[in-house]
């Protein structure tokens, strides 16, 4: 017998428990959300400078072939009349040349300066997130803690002012109870005075080999939950280490396209420069080189942010159907163990005229599936024979 403070109690427990289990999942969610956007932004934006940095030295180049092929035919033509036009030209291409290439030197660097407040920011506000969640779970664990002590005695005040009379309560439930039980005692002794040593030895056997049976189910489900549990915890395990290889895979792969970029930058600015035969303006382009040197020192810190988040997000992401399975699985063996073989059984004992596949379903509110396995094992053990389509208790 169960008292209500203690069902109050569990109930109480119960749907804490439940309440603490959804917000945490709904902070993961919103932190693998917020950390895959930030990912992606991240992306676009690198995918976008260097899209526009590679349409502007493809224009410079191509503007350069340009000018450079019709100059060289001009130059054709008339050598002589326009050797002067073409020393101009040629001083006025310097000039362009120079100034483009501080143009594109400024604007690499604006742009990497850029993106190095970008990370910067985006590191401390990924810190700031982090901390404000983290107080945030602290306070709600404080409040459930807080909760659970006023709640815990509350209920100590509560039994103790109502101990009297739930005893008084208690005696009068039982007193009704074995006067009912009695009462159904008389009954079915008067329906099973006919073979009840027989059914009686019947019945011992089959309690006997029906607690058998359930202690083995228990242990089989036992093992099987805590395989189950292994094996989620080693997939968990393997998604952490594939998502650091993963994360660590795409810090190598933007370090390479930096260093490709450097490279084709280097290259594209000093491959023109036999044609038009000018070496000495090009080359004050090379002291930007510099700027990108730095390139590697912010990397580690980017690479290390998302490592720090991905410690909390797997033992959330499993917890959730893990719940789900369990709360299934819970109510089939309440369904289950509603409908026991010692139930059927002691049912069709107590109706010696026997009962139809109809009358079952009705009395038990179970499909005709479960009542069909229930009744063959009974059939099996020779505790229950078909005559026609009744169903009797031998």
């Amino acid at each position: 017998m169960t008292t209500d403070t203690e069902s109050f109690n569990g109930w109480f427990s119960f749907e804490l428990h439940n309440e603490v289990g959804g917000m945490l999942a709904n902070f993961a969610q919103d932190r693998t959300e917020h950390t895959q956007k930030l990912h992606q932004n991240l992306a676009a934006d690198y995918k976008d400078v260097v899209g526009t940095v590679a349409e502007m030295l493809s224009n410079f180049t191509s503007q350069r072939i340009q000018e450079t092929s019709e100059l060289r035919s001009k130059l054709a033509d008339d050598n002589a009349s326009r050797v002067q036009e073409a020393s101009e030209l040629r001083s006025k291409l310097a000039d362009d040349s120079t100034s483009r290439a501080k143009e594109t030197s400024e604007t690499l660097h604006q742009l990497y300066e850029q993106r190095v407040t970008m990370r910067q920011q985006l590191q401390e506000d990924l810190l700031e997130d982090h901390i404000q969640r983290i107080n945030e779970i602290a306070e709600v664990l404080g409040s459930f803690a807080g909760i659970r002590a006023d709640s815990g005695q509350t209920l100590k005040e509560f039994l103790k002012s109502d101990r009297t009379g739930r005893k008084e309560e208690v005696k009068q439930t039982l007193e009704k109870v074995q006067a009912e039980l009695d009462a159904q005692t008389k009954e079915l002794r008067q329906q099973l005075s006919e073979g009840a040593t027989i059914r009686h030895h019947t019945v011992e056997e089959f309690l006997k080999e029906q607690a058998q049976q359930q202690r083995k189910t228990a242990q089989e489900q036992t093992t099987m939950r805590q395989d189950e549990a292994r094996q989620q915890r080693k997939t968990a395990q393997e998604q952490a280490a594939i998502r650091q290889n993963e994360i660590r895979q795409r810090a190598t792969e933007i370090r390479e396209r930096l260093n490709r970029y450097r490279s084709e930058r280097v290259t594209g600015n000093s491959a023109p420069q036999p044609v038009e035969q000018v070496n000495v303006a090009p080359q004050p382009v090379a002291p930007p080189k510099p700027a990108p040197a730095p390139a590697p020192a912010p990397v580690p810190p980017a690479t290390a942010a998302p490592t720090a988040t991905l410690t909390v997000m797997p033992p959330v992401a499993v917890e959730e159907p893990m719940v789900k399975d369990k709360e299934k699985e819970k109510e089939k063996e309440k369904v289950n163990a509603e409908v026991t073989e010692l139930a059927l059984f002691s049912h069709l004992a107590l109706h010696p005229d026997g009962l139809t596949m109809a009358e079952l379903e009705q009395h038990f509110e179970v499909t005709r599936p479960l009542l069909n396995q229930r009744l063959k094992t009974l059939i099996e053990n020779g505790k229950v024979r078909k005559s026609d389509k009744n169903y009797l208790a031998i």
